[in-house]
C-alpha cells in the first residue's frame, strides 16, 4: 500500500470475493454515535452563544503534533503503528484526533474508520463496524468468518487506513480479547494506524501490559487542562463579548482546573456567566477601566450548578452505585476522601457477597471505577480513589436510600 496523494486514480479489488470500498473524497469515516457526547466535542451551549469546544484546541498543540507526526510517518513510509491516547474526559482527546485526521485527509488519500465503543462494545460489533466501512459488499458474513474477512481487507486495501477506537473503556470482552485483536492488527498489516482513545489511565497502566503485544502501542497521555490553558480558551471564546470580567474568568478557570480540568465544564460555566456579563459596559473601549461589577459571586454558583447537572442527567448502573456507596462509607470511616484502591476493591467483594449481588472481577470493577471517573465523580490514580463531589451530591447521584443504608451498616 502506498500513500497515494489525493486525486490519483483509484482501483477496485476483490478480497475473498468482497470488494474493498473506495475512499470518498479521500476519507471514509464510520461514526457510531454515542449516547453521550464524545470527549472534547460537547457544545458549550444549546443556543449557540459560544462556539463548539472542538473549533479551537488551545493548549493541545504538542499532543496534536505528536499524533500527526506518527500517523503521517505511517502514511509516507507504508508502515504500521498503534497509539493509545489516555486522559480524563474533557481534555480534548477526540477533538485533537479528529482535527489531525481532517488535516491529513486534505493531503493524502486515506480511509478513516471512526468507531465509538460506547455502542460498539463487543468484538463482533467492532468487526462488523470495520467491515461495513472497508467493504462495499452488502451481503452478510457469518460471525465465524468475520475476523478473517476484516483482516484480509486490512491487508489488501490499496491506501492507508486509520482505525480510531474512541472511548475504548466501554468495550465488554472476556480477558480483553478485543484489545489484543485490535492492537495486533498493525503487526499483521502494512499502512495501518490503530488509535485507541481512553478516559482512564488504567488502560495503559494495567491492561496493555497484560496483552504482551509484540509491538506495544505508543502511549500519549492527555493531562487535565491547567488554569492557564482554561483561561486562554475562555478568553478566546469570550473575546467578542462586551464587558468580560477577567477576574471571573480567572476564578472559573481556577475552580475547574482544581476539580477536573474538563474544558466542557468551563465552557458551560462561562455560558452561565454571559447573562451577567451582558449588563456590563464594553471595557475594551475604556482606557484603564475595570468592569463596574464583578461576576465572581455568580461563578461559585455556576460551578455547583454545572457539576450537579452533569450528575443529575446521568443514571448509573448498579455496580457503579455500589462502588460509589462504598467510597462514601470508607471516606466517612477514615475521615479522608482519598480512599485506598485495594481497600475499596476488597470492601466491594464483601458487600457483593453479603448483599448477594453479582460481583464483577477486578478488571470489571476497575472499568466501573473508570466510568465513574469519566463522570467527574471520582479521580483515580495507581493507589487511591479521590472523591470529587460532596456527600449530598454523591447520595443524590446514587439515588438508592436502601442500598446506602445497608452498606453504611456494614463493618467494612
Amino acid at each position: 500500500m502506498s500513500p497515494d496523494v489525493k486525486g490519483k486514480g483509484e482501483r477496485s479489488m476483490r478480497v475473498s470475493r468482497i470488494r474493498v470500498k473506495k475512499p470518498s473524497n479521500g476519507v471514509e469515516e464510520s461514526r457510531v454515535k454515542s449516547p453521550r457526547t464524545s470527549d472534547g466535542e460537547e457544545s458549550a451551549t444549546s443556543s449557540g452563544t459560544l462556539e463548539d469546544v472542538s473549533d479551537v484546541l488551545l493548549g493541545r498543540e504538542n499532543e496534536m503534533a505528536a499524533i500527526e507526526s506518527q500517523v503521517e510517518k505511517c502514511i509516507k513510509s507504508s508502515c504500521s503503528m498503534s497509539m493509545c491516547i489516555s486522559g480524563p474526559p474533557g481534555t480534548g482527546k477526540t477533538a485533537s484526533v479528529e482535527l489531525v485526521m481532517r488535516t491529513l485527509s486534505a493531503k493524502y488519500r486515506m480511509i478513516v474508520v471512526n468507531v465509538n465503543c460506547v455502542s460498539v462494545n463487543t468484538e463482533i460489533a467492532l468487526l462488523k463496524a470495520v467491515f461495513a466501512k472497508l467493504s462495499s459488499s452488502r451481503r452478510n458474513v457469518a460471525a465465524s468468518k468475520l475476523r478473517d474477512c476484516v483482516e484480509n481487507l486490512l491487508r489488501t486495501v490499496d491506501c492507508p487506513v486509520v482505525l480510531i477506537l474512541d472511548e475504548i473503556d466501554y468495550i465488554q470482552s472476556r480477558k480483553r480479547a478485543i484489545l489484543y485483536t485490535a492492537f495486533q492488527w498493525p503487526s499483521q498489516c502494512s499502512s495501518l494506524a490503530v488509535i485507541a482513545i481512553s478516559n482512564s489511565l488504567d488502560l495503559t497502566e494495567r491492561e496493555l501490559p497484560k496483552l504482551k503485544l509484540s509491538k506495544p502501542p505508543i502511549v500519549l497521555p492527555f493531562s487535565p487542562y491547567s488554569k492557564e490553558d482554561l483561561q486562554r480558551i475562555l478568553k478566546n471564546k469570550l473575546s467578542s463579548k462586551n464587558g468580560i470580567d477577567e477576574r471571573a474568568v480567572e476564578l472559573c478557570s481556577r475552580k475547574v482546573a482544581a476539580m477536573t480540568g474538563d474544558v466542557r465544564h468551563a465552557m458551560q460555566i462561562a455560558q452561565q456567566m454571559l447573562p451577567e456579563m451582558r449588563g456590563l459596559p464594553d471595557t475594551r473601549s475604556i482606557r484603564n477601566s475595570e468592569p463596574t461589577k464583578s461576576a465572581c459571586p455568580q461563578i461559585l454558583g455556576a460551578v455547583t450548578n454545572v457539576y450537579r447537572s452533569v450528575l443529575y442527567r446521568t443514571r448509573i448502573p448498579l455496580q457503579q452505585k455500589v462502588l460509589l456507596a462504598i467510597i462514601l462509607r470508607l471516606a466517612d470511616k477514615h475521615n479522608n476522601t482519598a480512599v485506598d484502591r485495594d481497600l475499596l476493591l476488597n470492601a466491594y467483594e464483601v458487600v457483593c457477597e453479603v448483599m448477594s449481588l453479582p460481583a464483577a472481577d477486578a478488571g470489571g470493577a476497575n472499568i466501573a471505577l473508570s466510568l465513574l471517573e469519566s463522570l467527574s465523580v471520582i479521580k483515580l490514580n495507581a493507589c487511591k480513589c479521590q472523591l470529587l463531589v460532596d456527600v449530598p451530591t454523591a447520595v443524590d447521584f446514587i439515588a438508592d436510600s436502601s442500598l446506602l443504608s445497608q452498606i453504611n451498616n456494614m463493618a467494612l
